[in-house]
């Protein structure tokens, strides 16, 4: 929450749900986001985040829709491509060992250090397909030069 100003994050649902916590993540301006609402739910994403961007707050969004285990690759969903063109804003990819220390199934987390590896922007206007791969490009990049989990294609993306 302090590595960017402002920060506004895309959440699932779930979380509101939680007793003080999902209050308080609705209060400070996060957006949930109803991931089995198919479509309605990428159209409120988009009006959620446009205002959100247009209050001058960075949107951060894991854009492959889930927590993944270390060196696990899951496809992206295709918010990250439409959030991208709508704010017409640079995506900036960013790496984490999280997972080592906070398992994704579970709330038992372990001492340790958290690398967050933060990459150079990409152009929101490039293509789908061109996006998608960059980002990919950048995570491998990034795992390689901190030391973090190499993610493994284990995805059913066309894209890789």
């Amino acid at each position: 929450m302090t590595l960017v100003k402002r920060p506004a994050y895309v959440i699932k649902q779930e979380l509101t749900r939680i007793p003080f916590i999902g209050p308080m993540l609705l209060l400070s301006g996060m957006v949930p986001v109803e991931r089995a609402a198919g479509a309605k739910a990428l159209r409120s994403l988009m009006k959620a985040t446009q205002d959100h961007f247009d209050e001058g707050r960075q949107i951060i969004i894991f854009p492959e829709g889930t927590r993944t285990t270390p060196g696990e690759r899951a496809p992206l969903q295709p918010g990250i491509v439409a959030l991208a063109k709508q704010a017409a804003a640079p995506v900036i990819p960013v790496a984490t060992n999280s997972g080592k220390h906070w398992p994704r199934r579970g709330w038992i987390m372990t001492p340790g250090e958290i690398v967050i590896a933060i990459g150079a922007p990409l152009p929101a206007n490039a293509g789908r397909l061109s996006l998608i791969e960059s980002i990919y490009n950048s995570w491998d990049t990034l795992c390689e030069k901190n030391g973090l989990p190499r993610p493994v294609d284990n995805s059913v993306d066309p894209v890789r």
